[in-house]
């Protein structure tokens, strides 16, 4: 976006500055509503940046045209819904702010440091002094910028549908990490091994997945490590026996320590 749509990436820049390095400064997570135009945002302009390619329109310098007689293998990465939170504001429309539910405060006293990562400290001040209605803006920003991932995506899935390449296709929908959104003594971001840290949604679809599997919620415990040797399985490609994870479309999975 930086070198494609300078001035775009600048006016991004602009609003976004105050949020600290990585967006996690207490002003990312508070948040404000955008004034940028949902495709002026990093997740719009990828989303358009990949329709585009797959329906073979762009081709710039650093950008190799898709090849329509070679098989597809596309990574579609989003930032959002990480701090700092600025969703476009029609997504943040999309809730209403007294449906949100308050976070109780913890008891503050004697909570000490707890393996808190420098670059938060001043978290658990500021967030006392923050209004109720302030604290549930948060929680409703994550919610809008999970909600302008969710459609992104569906314009990608959409897109390769259209250009008939969801026949033999196997999406994977997944996250790096989680978010603890003032959990535990209100914690922000990961950096911990709480459930909300480190537990990610993964959902596998598409035409390659075996129909009694389809719409099935699998309670196997999976990891990431699992991804890799899923994909090769489905591609037809070798799986090298040192990988450490396992088909999540096969059984079993490899002995997990829960």
């Amino acid at each position: 976006m930086a070198n494609h749509d300078p001035e775009l990436y600048a006016e991004w820049q602009r609003e976004t500055k105050a949020n600290g390095p990585g967006g996690e400064a207490v002003t990312g997570y508070i948040g404000q509503r955008s004034n940028i135009a949902a495709n002026g945002h990093r997740e719009g302009w990828l989303r358009d940046q990949c329709v585009q390619w797959l329906k073979g329109e762009q081709a710039t310098e650093d950008v190799v045209a898709r090849d329509p007689k070679r098989p597809l293998c596309l990574y579609f990465s989003l930032d959002f819904p990480h701090a700092g939170l600025n969703p476009p504001a029609e997504f943040e429309d999309l809730y209403d702010i007294d449906d949100i539910v308050e976070r109780p405060l913890p008891p503050w006293a004697g909570q000490g440091n707890e393996h808190r990562p420098s670059h938060l400290e001043g978290f658990f001040e500021a967030w006392q002094e923050l209004s109720p209605e302030q604290r549930r803006r948060t929680t409703l920003r994550y919610y809008a910028a999970t909600s302008y991932v969710d459609s992104c995506f569906q314009t990608v899935v959409d897109t390769c549908r259209e250009q008939g390449l969801m026949d033999d296709a196997l999406i994977v929908f997944t996250a790096d990490h989680g978010e603890m959104l003032g959990d535990r003594s209100h914690r922000f971001s990961k950096y911990c091994l709480y459930d909300p840290s480190v537990r990610v949604p993964l959902v596998v679809s598409g035409s390659r997945v075996p129909a009694d599997l389809r719409g099935q919620a699998d309670e196997r415990p999976a990891e990431l490590i699992d991804i890799l040797p899923t994909i090769c399985r489905q591609a037809g490609a070798p799986i090298r026996e040192h990988l450490p994870g396992g088909d999540l479309l096969g059984a079993p999975l490899p002995p997990r320590l829960i």
